[in-house]
Formats: C-alpha cells, sequence, structure tokens
C-alpha cells in the first residue's frame, strides 16, 4: 500500500468512526466539524478515490427506493492475512 496525506488519515479514521453510515454527507459534516472549514463534495469524493486507489477503502452503490439515484457507502476493508 502506498503513504497516505494527513488529510487521508483523516478520512480513514471518519469513516472508521461513521461504520455503516459511511456515506458522502455524514463523511462531509465530520470533516468539517473536525477542520472547521467547508469543503466541496468534489475534493471529498477525489481523497475518497485516492484512498480507494491506493488500496485503503472500497466501495458499493446502493439504490435509493423510489429514484433512480444512488448512496455510495464507503467500507475500510479487512486486514488481508499473508
Amino acid at each position: 500500500m502506498e503513504i497516505i496525506t494527513v488529510n487521508e488519515e483523516m478520512l480513514l479514521i471518519i469513516i472508521w468512526q461513521l461504520k455503516e453510515e459511511a456515506y458522502g454527507f455524514p463523511i462531509m459534516k465530520k470533516v468539517m466539524e473536525f477542520t472547521k472549514k467547508k469543503i466541496s463534495y468534489g475534493s471529498l469524493y477525489n481523497s475518497l478515490n485516492n484512498l480507494a486507489k491506493k488500496g485503503y477503502l472500497t466501495y458499493s452503490k446502493e439504490s435509493l427506493k423510489m429514484s433512480k439515484e444512488e448512496k455510495v457507502k464507503f467500507i475500510i476493508p479487512s486486514p488481508r492475512k499473508e
């Protein structure tokens, strides 16, 4: 796995804390509470995608009932046994 930034580390901690509620809006809300700064969805999802590319995160898409929209849940995978 690649080295991560301090911000990416913060995102992993937030996702770990949120567990089953690790979706975009709750993650963004926690980031803003922690940093006291406003962030855009674009920068949040860019960081989340970078973590997924580095192997620190996976995600699943869930269809919302009565809508064509999807909800993306972020998951920290279990450590691999070698």
